[in-house]
């Protein structure tokens, strides 16, 4: 996992088995490769656009669900080879080096398009409409709920995330090879905000005939290297300093602009006025990063990258210093920052709550309030201090865990800090396993605090 964006600057070395392409993104194979071995006894997910089945589309919202869960969604995984280091680098140049911003400063990117399988990509329309034909008898008889299923694409059209298509034949003949995203419209009534969520099932493909191959768009993608932070490491940061504010990015991935090339491959259908029982088929296309792509979270982290960390080279040491504070507390688009004063918060702490939020802060504490107690202070100290590690083994033929104590060694304060335990894939005799031990103790955990202490003679683990 890459847990830095060090390297990002610095000149990637040429392959010649690695080639960019200007328009549709990269290709990390020989090219000599025939399209045929590359996909050979791959798994895709397929469904008949004259048969649906319902099982499939289920599957499909699923996995786009959970991979919202995840650093970076991998669907198929037999299509890719491991991830390494110069890919990496590359995928992150190439994104780096096509990465501009419009005439309002929105930042346009593009998607990382494989080349060798991108020809492959399904056009998806009949599957489309058939998706959405299965929609529509779903809740033809729901007024609400196609309501607010209506109403998300109302708002983005609103907003400038997604445009209509006016004249749809013309445009098919003109883009040969666009693609459509079938999609699905998942709600939650018991959600203060977003009751309907529309997800577009980009790891669904069209089924074909014969010899034919047809990937998803999933498939057609590089999935990117994974940017996030390590959660445990970033739950450790959030243990300094006496104060904490927790946020979410509204809408983070909807504002991350995308080029036309790539636009055209976003297509959906839907309905020309469902308010007025108009139930026309018409066509949109995204301007903005859709949920749900393979590629999104790379994007969104190298998106903040390049605001909190790449654009920041005129501002003030100050400005610097928070700005990599954010970014480093950010997981995806949710995000944490800690001050000693509540005034570097710059938090407006006399600001009435509306009644919705504190009925939901009340469901919140009820819920909380009825777990059984556990207390582990948050605050270690200062984020400049001085701190000395203590950590505790111990090992069996099965599984072996470690804990980790943090010691403020100017008040003398002693905090739980981090504890991991696992089962061995190999049964050990005992002390081979407490001697595996010594290797697990410097982990990343403790290699964070060892960075951040103030006195490199005062670094020690016992």
């Amino acid at each position: 996992m890459l847990t830095n964006l060090g390297y990002l600057t610095n000149a990637v070395p040429q392959r010649t088995t690695v080639a960019l392409s200007e328009v549709e993104g990269t290709c990390l194979a020989d090219p000599e490769d025939s399209i045929n071995e590359a996909f050979a006894d791959t798994d895709i997910l397929t469904c008949h656009s004259s048969n649906l089945d319902p099982k499939i589309i289920d599957k499909a919202v699923d996995d786009i669900l959970k991979g919202d869960s995840s650093p970076a969604m991998i669907y198929d995984s037999k299509m890719y080879e491991e991830s390494d280091v110069e890919t990496d680098k590359l995928l992150v140049q190439f994104v780096q080096t096509r990465t501009e911003r419009d005439e309002s400063g929105r930042l346009i990117m593009p998607l990382l398009w494989n080349d060798r399988s991108s020809a492959l990509l399904s056009n998806n329309y009949e599957l489309a409409k058939c998706v959405l034909k299965s929609n529509f008898k779903r809740f033809r008889h729901d007024h609400a709920r196609l309501k607010q299923y209506d109403d998300v694409f109302a708002e983005q059209e609103k907003t400038g995330v997604i445009a209509k298509i006016e004249d749809l034949p013309n445009f098919l003949k003109e883009n040969p090879t666009c693609s459509f995203l079938p999609h699905m419209g998942v709600f939650k009534p018991d959600r203060e905000t977003t009751k309907c969520r529309v997800v577009f099932l980009s790891n669904l493909c069209e089924a074909t005939s014969g010899n034919e191959k047809k990937i998803s768009h999933n498939q057609a993608m590089h999935c990117g290297p994974n940017l996030n932070k390590s959660l445990s490491t970033s739950i450790i940061q959030l243990r300094f300093d006496r104060l904490v504010m927790a946020f979410d990015l509204r809408k983070a991935f909807l504002s991350i602009g995308l080029n036309p090339h790539d636009q055209v491959k976003l297509l959906f259908l839907w309905y020309r006025n469902v308010a007025k029982n108009d139930f026309t088929l018409v066509a949109y296309k995204h301007l903005r990063l859709a949920f749900g792509l393979r590629c999104s979270p790379t994007l969104l982290m190298l998106a903040l990258h390049k605001i909190l960390i790449l654009d920041s080279e005129s501002d003030n040491k100050d400005l610097k210093l928070l700005k990599q504070l954010i970014y480093d507390l950010m997981y995806m688009d949710n995000g944490c920052i800690t001050a000693n004063d509540a005034n570097e918060l710059s938090l407006g702490w006399d600001d009435v709550l509306s009644y919705d939020v504190c009925n939901e802060w009340r469901k919140i504490c009820k819920q909380i309030n009825h777990s059984p107690a556990l207390e582990v202070d948050r605050f270690v100290g200062r984020r400049d201090g001085n701190f000395q590690l203590i950590a505790f083994t111990d090992a069996s033929k099965f599984m072996f865990g470690t804990v980790i104590y943090i010691r403020d060694k100017e008040s003398g304060k002693l905090n739980f800090l981090t504890a991991k335990n696992r089962i061995l894939a190999e049964m050990l005799d005992t002390p081979a396993a407490e001697d595996f031990l010594s290797f697990v103790v410097p982990s990343p955990h403790t290699q964070f605090v060892l960075a951040n202490s103030a006195s490199e003679s005062e670094k020690q683990v016992r």
